[in-house]
């Protein structure tokens, strides 16, 4: 159990406000995975619900890792995209993987969670390929 209580609650009340009570408007969800695309040695990820764009809090955390072919996750690094797709996307890169093919975050249980949309809401865990 979480030991502040406090954004917990304000969560399931803008889930309420939004999914029960149909006020539009609200936004009741943190940025979520939709698609990512290779861009040189790095995956560009691209979310849904990132309009207002994306903050990453804390550090590493480990939370970011890649793949390349052979399917094994290293630890990866993750950085706010520029550009013309750059607002509401990641750079996600690893020197030890050349090519990504696959990204995940906040897979693994002890890892931190450090990113959320601009509206304070986190990101869900997610897991996606090329």
């Amino acid at each position: 159990h979480p030991t502040d209580k406090k954004p917990v609650g304000h969560r399931l009340a803008l889930q309420a406000l939004r999914k029960v009570y149909g006020q539009r408007g609200v936004i009741a969800d943190g940025p979520a995975y939709r698609r990512c695309e290779r861009t040189g040695n790095a995956l560009r990820v691209f979310f849904d619900g990132a309009e207002n764009g994306l903050e990453l809090r804390g550090g590493d955390m480990g939370a970011f890792e890649v793949a390349g072919e052979d399917g094994a996750f290293v630890r990866a690094s993750a950085v706010s995209g520029t550009g013309a797709h750059g607002k509401g996307t990641l750079l996600v890169s690893s020197p030890e993987v050349p090519e990504p093919c696959a990204v995940r975050y906040a897979w693994k249980a002890y890892c931190g969670v450090p990113l959320y949309g601009a509206d304070g809401l986190p990101a869900p865990p997610f897991l996606g390929s090329v």
